[in-house]
C-alpha cells in the first residue's frame, strides 16, 4: 500500500480503524482517531523521498511518514528510524506499521525551527543569542557523534562517492578526500535546516533514517552550509562582492567550529564541503566562496 496523496491517507486511516490487529499497542492514538475521524485535517508536507503528511486530529498534531514508497531502501530507513528513536525518545511514535513502513509521530510540543531563530537573531549583528544558538547546536551534534549508538555498517555515501564523474569540477580532490575520510563515528547525514528545531530552548533533531557510521565532517559541512545560506539569504551561498556578509559568514562559521572542536582540520572541511555538494547547480561560485571562509591548513593526521 502506497500513501501518495491526502485521499489515500484518509483511506489508510480508515483501514487502521477497521483492520488493526495491534490496537492494544496504539490504543490512545486509535481511540482519538476513531472519536474524531470526521474532523481530521490533512496537510501535504511535500517531501519527495518519503510520503510525509501533517495530521490535525481535533487540534492534536501528528506527522505521518511512509518510508520510501518508491525507494528500495525504504525498509532499511524505516527500521533505522525506529532504532534511533528508541535511543533518543523523540519524537514520540504513536503508531507503526511494519508491513508498509509507516510511522506516525506526535508533534514536538513547541517547535521552533533553529534556522529561523538564528536568522531572527542576526537582526542584531553578532549578538549574544546568535552565539548561544551556535554553541548549543555544536554541543548537541558533538554529543551525538560521541554517542556510540551508530550501526556497524559504513554509510553508503562514502562508498558511492568513489564513482563521482570525472567531469565534475571537484574530481581531482577525490583521492585526498578518500585519504582523509574516517568512518568511525555516528552521524546524522541529513542535517539540513528543516530537521533542526528548538523545544524549550533545547536542540531537537529529527529524521534519523539515514543515520549511521560515517565521518563527522559530513555533518559539520551541512551545518556550515546552513549558516552560510542563512546569513547571505541565498540558497546557493552567492556572496559575490558583499564583503559585509563574507565577514559575518567567516565569524559565525568559525564560532560554530570552535565551539565544536578548535582542532578541526580546515583542509578536510574545505574538501568535504566541495565533494558533498556536487549536486549544487552553482558549484564554481560555491567553491570560490568556501575557499574564502575555509582556507586550507593541511591536516597533520589522517
Amino acid at each position: 500500500m502506497q500513501i501518495l496523496s491526502k485521499h489515500s491517507l484518509v483511506i489508510y486511516l480508515n483501514y487502521i480503524l477497521e483492520n488493526n490487529k495491534n490496537k492494544h499497542l496504539f490504543e490512545n492514538f486509535i481511540n482519538l482517531l476513531d472519536a474524531n475521524f470526521q474532523k481530521i485535517k490533512i496537510y501535504d508536507i511535500g517531501l519527495t523521498r518519503n510520503s510525509v503528511f501533517k495530521i490535525d486530529i481535533n487540534s492534536y498534531i501528528y506527522f505521518f511518514k511512509q518510508f520510501g514508497p518508491n525507494f528500495k531502501k525504504g525498509k532499511d530507513f524505516f527500521l533505522n528510524e525506529i532504532r534511533i528513536n528508541d535511543k533518543l525518545g523523540y519524537p514520540k511514535i504513536v503508531y507503526q506499521d511494519t508491513e508498509y513502513n509507516i510511522l506516525i509521530f506526535e508533534s514536538i510540543v513547541t517547535p521552533k525551527n533553529w534556522t529561523a531563530e538564528f536568522k531572527y537573531s542576526l537582526k542584531k549583528p553578532r549578538n549574544r543569542s546568535s552565539k548561544i544558538l551556535l554553541q548549543k547546536l555544536a554541543a548537541y551534534i558533538k554529543n551525538i557523534h560521541l554517542s556510540g549508538f551508530g550501526n556497524s555498517e559504513n554509510h553508503p555515501f562514502f562508498e558511492e562517492v568513489q564513482i563521482i564523474n570525472r567531469e565534475n569540477i571537484f574530481y581531482d580532490l577525490l583521492p585526498r578526500f578518500l585519504e582523509l575520510k574516517n568512518n568511525n563515528s555516528f552521524i546524522h547525514f541529513d542535517l539540513k535546516s528543516e530537521n533542526i528545531f528548538l523545544e524549550n530552548n533545547d536542540i531537537k533533531i529529527i529524521d534519523w533514517e539515514m543515520a549511521g557510521k560515517g565521518d563527522i565532517y559530513f555533518d559539520l559541512v551541512r551545518i556550515i552550509r546552513t549558516i552560510c545560506t542563512t546569513i547571505v539569504d541565498n540558497h546557493f551561498f552567492n556572496i559575490r562582492n558583499n564583503y559585509t556578509s563574507l565577514n559575518d559568514v567567516k565569524y559565525f562559521v568559525n564560532l560554530f567550529l570552535d565551539a565544536y572542536d578548535k582542532d578541526l582540520c580546515r583542509e578536510k572541511l574545505n574538501i568535504f564541503m566541495k565533494i558533498v555538494n556536487i549536486d549544487l547547480q552553482e558549484n564554481d561560485n560555491y567553491a570560490k566562496n568556501i575557499d574564502l571562509i575555509l582556507p586550507f591548513s593541511l591536516c597533520k593526521q589522517t
